[in-house]
């Protein structure tokens, strides 16, 4: 179970507080510290995955907390949690395991002093309890994913004769859900 205090800096919005929401880098939202403590505010977005996120409080307090302090963080109506390492969009949320997504840009040189730039969606999937972010997908999508869900074998059993998909994390999910995680037999809907 898990406590969590909220930081009220004021109990009237700030004309600072005002003045950044109407700017299109902030929107409303708030910071998850690893110490329970949810900080409401005007959230701008990072950089990148990576970095800071930076806030204004109601009471216009600038504010900046990097990965260490954190756990998750909202803006508007996007949600994100860090391993530490970096931020995962939350896509969807199940009762035994949860899906996320990441995008990563790389840019190279495209020649002339031009940039080419390239945007892949990464998902990842995280079983409730767990700080450990795994990757969906690549090679050995069946091999992998098998060995992730294989407390339900039922689940892996369908992953192996390819009833699902790198395009059907959401379906896993569902699936993965209605089967008795603590039924050393795996059998779905038994919850």
């Amino acid at each position: 179970m898990v406590l969590v205090s909220t930081v009220a800096y004021g109990q009237t919005e700030s004309a600072v507080y005002k003045k950044y929401l109407s700017k299109k880098k902030y929107a409303e939202g708030f910071v998850l510290l690893k110490d329970s403590t949810k900080v409401n505010g005007a959230i701008k977005s990072p950089s990148g995955m990576l970095g800071t996120i930076s806030m204004i409080t109601k009471d216009g307090e600038k504010r900046s907390f990097t990965f260490n302090e954190m756990l998750a963080y909202k803006k508007g109506s996007r949600y994100f949690e860090t391993d530490g390492l970096m931020f995962y969009e939350l896509i969807k949320r199940g009762k035994n395991v949860s899906y996320y997504e990441r995008i990563v840009t790389t840019s190279m040189p495209a020649g002339n002093g031009m940039m080419m730039t390239s945007s892949q969606t990464l998902k990842y999937f995280r079983k409730k309890g767990s700080m450990y972010f795994e990757k969906v997908g690549g090679l050995n999508f069946a091999k992998d994913m098998a060995r992730y869900f294989s407390d339900c074998p039922e689940l892996v059993t369908k992953i192996e004769k390819k009833q699902f998909s790198y395009s059907d994390p959401e379906l896993l999910i569902s699936y993965y859900d209605r089967c008795s995680i603590s039924d050393s037999k795996g059998v779905v809907g038994s919850n």
